[in-house]
């Protein structure tokens, strides 16, 4: 019972934040194709920003060119 308590609070807390704070709530398109595309650029942006929120742009630059 406490393992699925904590599951759940780690797993929606993702969807709970991108739909407060970035105010997705719906989605615009309508085929499954679409929808899958739309929450994946979601996802993208909000894993973005949260990486932007631990480092800082010219340090996430450097380990880009590292990386490439």
């Amino acid at each position: 019972k406490n393992i699925l308590k904590r599951r759940k609070a780690i797993v929606e807390h993702p969807f709970g934040t991108i739909k407060r704070t970035l105010g997705y709530s719906y989605f615009l398109r309508k085929n499954l194709e679409s929808v899958n595309a739309e929450s994946s650029s979601m996802f993208i942006a909000y894993n973005l920003k949260r990486l932007l929120s631990m480092l800082s742009v010219s340090e996430l630059c450097e380990r880009f060119k590292v990386a490439g």
